[in-house]
């Protein structure tokens, strides 16, 4: 809180349009002659109080950075007057995170300029709502990181006053891993993960690793069927000679087929 101040004095706060403090705001304070008598600066809750020379009429004008100013008039007696200033301030970016079901998503958002500075952030609530509050003007880059799943990264135009807007809808975020194996229990490679919808429509797909793994990502939220397909050939070596029959006989591995293993 600024020093409190006694005799004919003017006191407030200065904020913006939605009557948040501007820490660092300018004041001047004028008689009615135009003359300039004082100068001060809001603390970092956007107080102010300045000392006058006598009671009077006085005009204080108050300026955040390059804005326009606000000015009013006061009527100060012989105790401290109090008069609040609403400036035009840093314009705010709001919005709303929301997963691929529509729900919120109380995801870590953060506004960084084209240099990769941090400009401002916060983190949106259980309802996926957020606000980060006096953003400097220009083409910054809007951070998305929800606590799982892929982030997003939105490109947002900050003006010099006012609130910007920006909804952020995530990407799917579901996934499904495993191990597709043989009937030994020894993972088979390069077999086919397939995730199906209730309809039969192919969600995902992807092949599995040498050891039998499978990750499957951005799915929505739902229930599904995970099929397997193996494929493995079977090699060996035949000579075919004029005129014979050669033999080439192959074991496959009994598992090869058809394996279904909903998660």
């Amino acid at each position: 809180a600024p020093d409190p101040v006694a005799g004919p004095a003017v006191t407030g706060l200065v904020t913006d349009r939605e009557g948040r403090p501007l820490p660092g705001a300018a004041l001047a304070v004028f008689d009615t002659a135009g003359a300039r008598l004082t100068d001060a600066v809001a603390d970092a809750r956007g107080g102010y109080a300045v000392a006058l020379p006598g009671p009077g009429e006085y005009l204080v004008v108050a300026q955040a950075g390059e804005r326009e100013p606000a000015a009013e008039w006061v009527e100060v007696g012989g105790a401290p007057a109090r008069r609040d200033l609403a400036v035009e301030g840093p314009a705010s970016v709001t919005g709303t995170v929301r997963g691929a079901s529509g729900s919120g998503v109380a995801a870590l958002v953060t506004v960084v300029d084209r240099g990769g500075d941090r400009l401002a952030g916060t983190r949106a609530g259980a309802d996926g709502r957020y606000l980060l509050a006096h953003v400097p003007a220009g083409e910054h880059r809007l951070l998305v990181a929800p606590p799982g799943g892929s982030s997003r990264t939105l490109r947002v135009t900050v003006p010099e006053t006012g609130t910007v807007t920006a909804d952020v809808d995530l990407p799917a975020a579901g996934e499904v891993s495993g191990v597709v194996r043989s009937s030994t229990g020894a993972g088979i490679g390069d077999a086919i993960a397939t995730v199906l919808a209730a309809d039969g429509r192919v969600v995902a797909t992807g092949r599995t690793a040498a050891d039998g793994s499978f990750r499957l990502v951005g799915l929505p939220e739902g229930s599904y069927t995970v099929t397997a397909t193996a494929a493995r050939p079977a090699v060996g070596a035949v000579r075919v000679r004029d005129g014979e029959r050669s033999t080439a006989d192959l074991d496959l591995d009994a598992a090869d087929g058809n394996g279904h293993h909903p998660r």
